[in-house]
Formats: structure tokens, sequence, C-alpha cells
């Protein structure tokens, strides 16, 4: 049985993220052109960056040249502001849920729960600590090295 992982919606609106930062000169890119440099169904795509744009992580343009862009500059924007808006409240247990205590009697001295809050609290901050333009500036590195070299 698989352990806890984040869905869809972390890893699509991570690329997607990912994908402004590689394009910052474009502004505002459209959600079709996303979707197919990315290969994410458009329609969840756009669910996706609404969830990003109430979060305040992009903004949205209308009209012909419309589409979307970073809201702030991708170095300011971590992993932990992106997952939290597209997953939620990143909790690796039930007794780490707000008020959890009032349901589990064991909750005020239970060795399990800090040993789940350290992991907690060092995966965020981990993803506190990487941020979109880091993740950009990786993946470019990463194409470049899979692309084939051809000197004579």
């Amino acid at each position: 049985m698989p352990g806890p992982r984040f869905s869809t919606r972390g890893e699509y609106g991570l690329r997607a993220l990912v994908d402004f930062a590689l394009h910052p000169d474009e502004g505002s890119i459209r959600v079709t052109d996303l979707a197919a440099r990315q290969d994410i169904p458009p329609h969840y795509l756009e669910q996706l960056l609404s969830l990003l744009r109430k979060a305040g992580l992009v903004r949205s343009a209308r009209g012909p040249r419309g589409g979307f862009q970073l809201a702030r500059p991708a170095s300011h924007i971590t992993l932990l502001d992106a997952l939290t808006a597209l997953e939620g409240d990143l909790i690796l247990a039930d007794c780490l849920e707000p008020r959890a205590d009032r349901n589990c009697r064991y909750a005020s001295a239970c060795a399990l729960r800090q040993v789940w809050q350290g992991l907690s609290d060092a995966l965020k901050e981990r993803l506190r600590a990487v941020s979109i333009a880091q993740l950009g500036q990786e993946q470019t590195r990463l194409e470049s090295q899979a692309s084939p070299s051809y000197q004579i």
C-alpha cells in the first residue's frame, strides 16, 4: 500500500510554476500554451491556476494578450508556498491536525507524535528553502545535460 504522497495537483501545479520561471520574458502565458508545453489537460490547469491565483502566486489578465504570469518573482515563491496553495496544509499524520489532541487521549504524551511533528517540521523547512527560481535553474541545467551535444 503506497504511503502519503502529493497529488497531481501538486505535481502539475509545480510544473506550471516552473514553466513561468523558465519563460519570464513572455509576459502573460495562455492556458492553452502552458497546457501544451507541460502536457496538462487545459481544464485541469485552469483549476490549478485558480488555486494559485487565490494564494497570490499568479495573476491573470483578460483580453487578446491575456493569460497568467507569476504574481511575484520566482525567487520569492517557495515550494512550501506552492504546495500549500495546491494541496492544503501539509500534515503527515492525523494526530498533527489542529485540535487532534481533543480526539486522541495520548496526544499530550506520545513519542510517535513527536516523530511525526519533527518530520513535518523538517519537510516544511526543506520546502521553504527551495524557490521556484531554483527549480527553474535546475530544470534548465538538467535539460542541457540531456540534450545531445554535437561537436566536431
